[in-house]
């Protein structure tokens, strides 16, 4: 525990999800429901005695400042690796200053090879040049995001509400409902899916099958955060997705060569309901052959759910170059910032990080820290 006069950093604890949902929802930031918060901090099979994440206490031993550590497993050539992905990085209005802290203090816990985030907004951004170490992660593909628009009106009328919310100050949208509250139910059979792609219906019926394919992937020469049955279970049993995530899987003579998870999430409060990839992997060699026609098959489904868009909020060169198929200028989005950021420890050298580590958006936050579609809205 760290102290000064007014404050103190310690580890968090349950009791205190109260306490910073209230801060997340001082920036409109998505809360979690209290299995959520369990699900993420206790149920998590990396996360071993390691802290969930942090807190700031002022005087009156208020959280005022918050830090998730989730601990993630990887695997290279066989070896078994660990590191932490930061998230929920939150400070009161007053006490901005504490973010800084917050995250010196996770790379002090010297977790595997090195704490990074793959999520950062443009705030965030601005204090990660400040901490000792840090880099900008895998430029200049970090501040791009892939995206396919499947509802050119729904597109339009969203963006016009969104220039609406902005002239009014938001006035009349931060006030904790949501706007766009529809989806229609899934039904595997009503989608067109292009051959050797399956809706998955259940995965934990697929048990096998992931973790032979996981057993490739962790003997190859790359780096791969854990996609093992037992993680990938955990990952697709988040109690705050209201609908199941989406697993499309793309099957060839070796059985399953790669697949997709999304999820129906929402950019904002007062957006419309969007298709978020949070994995989209392949047997290495083999993303030319997988990657379009899993996104195709993904397009589909966005289409026929009247869904925005179908985004990829992270993405690596090798993933736009095995997309150039689908992909044009307009679905090339260039943020103003790098959103990818770590610090890595003795031995680690983010040179060879750089090329080894095949990251998609699984690797990061986005599979626990998009907003969930409400379904009771």
């Amino acid at each position: 525990m760290i102290t000064n006069s007014s404050q103190k950093i310690r580890p968090v604890k349950l009791d205190d999800t109260n306490a910073i949902n209230s801060l997340l929802a001082s920036a409109w930031f998505a809360e979690r429901s209290q299995l959520g918060w369990k699900w993420l901090f206790e149920e998590n099979p990396a996360q071993g005695a390691h802290s969930p994440g942090f807190v700031v206490q002022n005087q009156n031993e208020e959280v005022v400042g918050f830090i998730g550590c989730c601990v993630k497993d990887f695997s290279h050539k066989g070896e078994t690796l660990k590191a932490v992905s930061g998230h929920s990085h939150i400070a009161h209005p007053n006490q901005l200053h504490v973010g800084i802290k917050l995250i010196r203090e996770v790379i002090k816990q010297n977790v595997g090879f090195g704490s990074y985030t793959l999520n950062n907004n443009e705030i965030a951004a601005r204090i990660y040049p400040r901490i000792k170490n840090n880099i900008s992660l895998f430029e200049p593909t970090a501040n791009i995001v892939l995206q396919w628009i499947t509802n050119p009106g729904l597109y339009i009328t969203s963006g016009l509400r969104r220039r609406y919310h902005m002239m009014s100050n938001f006035r009349n949208s931060r006030n904790g409902k949501e706007r766009f509250g529809k989806v229609p139910p899934l039904a595997a059979s009503a989608f067109k899916l292009p051959n050797n792609t399956n809706l998955i219906a259940d995965h934990t019926e697929c048990s096998n099958e992931i973790d032979a394919f996981w057993a490739k992937l962790r003997h190859s020469d790359n780096l791969y955060t854990n996609r093992s049955s037992k993680t990938i279970n955990w990952v697709l049993s988040n109690p705050d997705f209201k609908i199941p995530p989406i697993f499309i899987t793309f099957e060839g003579s070796e059985g399953i060569e790669g697949w997709l998870l999304a999820v129906i999430s929402k950019e904002t409060e007062i957006s419309a309901p969007i298709l978020s990839v949070i994995d989209l992997i392949s047997l290495p060699g083999k993303e030319a052959q997988t990657f379009p026609d899993l996104i195709r098959a993904a397009k589909s489904i966005a289409t026929e759910l009247n869904l925005e868009k179908l985004q990829i909020p992270h993405v690596r060169q090798v993933t736009i170059n095995a997309l150039v198929p689908e992909l044009s200028a307009a679905n090339i989005k260039n943020g103003p910032y790098n959103h990818a950021h770590g610090t890595f420890y003795s031995g680690y050298s983010s040179e060879n990080l750089r090329n080894i580590w095949f990251q998609t958006p699984l690797d990061g936050d986005y599979a626990f820290c998009l907003r969930p579609f409400p379904l009771d809205n």
